[in-house]
């Protein structure tokens, strides 16, 4: 069987393929996700639950067949203990999904760790959660151990945040939702102008920017992005603003200019979180100047294919000479020069339509230094992360 992108990850291509979720099944379980997140209280959230566990069940049962016969049975014994044994009767049904996709990103960081051959090196250099050791040491497994072992987690605590999804979710309340398979980055920035965050549920081990983690690292990797956004979510009516500047370019500009000012903004409230007040000079005083030069502080990302490399048009990728996954700098640069170039008349074209004046201005700030060819750069986002979870 042969199955791609199985651990989930941003697809910065609109046209994308592939992935283990295909096609009408793949639009489908999207659809269920918006509507489990949506803070609609007139929806039946058990039957849109059910439905979503079905698909995730069916998915891992698929990523099995995948694996060496010797290993299945066991894992197969996990999954129906996971899958067929949590609280029906919990009205919480967002917690629900998380506790499963929790247990699985457990089951299978045991799996990847244990039963795949890795060496002690390679085991330390792999991120793995903090609070690992204290959810193997429970009773995981179990669905009400498993939850209980959640909120008095200092990481994962969110997940199992209490939801009344019939009564309605106020907006300001932020929602974490256990997700499968791919996201493309319009879906991703759409949910976070919305409070929604998507945690990835993986089954496997694989590089995510610049370094490898394991399906638990995972979760955490995108809780932790939550976390560094906190500048942009504690901005009174910034989301809001973003929301309607969004909504203006999709209804007036074609795919290659929203999916700029889609990776803009997944750069500057996702990856760095420029939301402070000087910061805010995508908003505040945006110029091509400025916003070119906010743009290569993630330089170091942008040319390596493993981290932010794939949001680069193919068009624009140059390889350099002799490797297979690092960009030329010169190449990334001239696209980054075009995505603040549209982005500045998109939002002056915005800015007019409110009848202000486009904005100008804004100091040239200073010139990011050229990329170092050393591989320990790009492991800036796990030392980054490493350090944030043991304050």
């Amino acid at each position: 069987m042969n199955r791609t992108n199985i651990m989930p990850k941003i697809v910065f291509n609109p046209d994308f393929s592939g992935g283990a979720l295909k096609g009408d099944e793949r639009a489908r379980y999207m659809e269920l996700c918006k509507q489990m997140t949506s803070r609609d209280p007139r929806l039946d959230y058990t039957m849109i639950r059910d439905e979503i566990l079905k698909i995730i069940h069916k998915d891992v049962l698929e990523h099995i067949e995948t694996l060496p016969k010797e290993h299945r049975p066991e894992l197969l014994k996990d999954i129906n203990t996971i899958m067929n044994n949590f609280d029906k009767t919990d009205m919480n049904q967002i917690a629900t999904i998380n506790i499963i996709c929790a247990q699985l990103s457990t089951l299978f960081t045991l799996y990847t760790r244990d039963k795949t051959g890795l060496t002690p090196e390679e085991k330390a250099d792999i991120f793995n959660t903090l609070d690992f050791d204290m959810l193997i040491k429970g009773n995981w497994k179990n669905y009400t151990d498993m939850k209980k072992l959640l909120a008095e987690s200092k990481i994962f605590a969110k997940l199992v945040t209490h939801y009344n999804p019939s009564k309605g979710i106020p907006f300001e309340t932020d929602i974490f939702l256990g997700f499968i398979s791919i996201i493309t980055i319009s879906e991703l920035i759409e949910s976070y102008l919305n409070n929604i965050y998507y945690c990835g549920t993986s089954y496997t081990i694989d590089w995510i920017d610049g370094g490898r983690f394991y399906p638990l690292g995972f979760y955490d990797h995108d809780i932790f992005h939550y976390e560094m956004s906190e500048s942009c979510r504690e901005t009174p009516g910034l989301y809001p603003k973003l929301k309607e500047f969004r909504d203006f370019v999709y209804s007036n500009k074609d795919r290659p200019i929203q999916y700029s000012i889609d990776f803009v903004l997944f750069l500057f409230i996702h990856e760095e979180s420029y939301c402070r007040n000087d910061d805010m000079i995508y908003i505040n005083t945006p110029t091509e100047e400025n916003v070119y030069d906010r743009l290569t502080d993630d330089i170091h990302s942008l040319v390596d294919l493993h981290s932010h490399g794939l949001g680069i048009p193919k068009k624009y990728r140059v390889l350099e000479e002799g490797d297979e996954y690092m960009l030329t700098q010169e190449s990334v640069e001239v696209y980054l020069h075009l995505i603040a170039k549209r982005y500045v008349e998109c939002w002056n074209e915005y800015s007019a339509t409110l009848g202000a004046a486009a904005r100008e201005g804004g100091g040239r700030r200073k010139r990011t230094r050229r990329v170092k060819k050393s591989r320990k750069v790009y492991r800036r986002t796990v030392r980054k992360l490493r350090k944030h979870r043991n304050k």
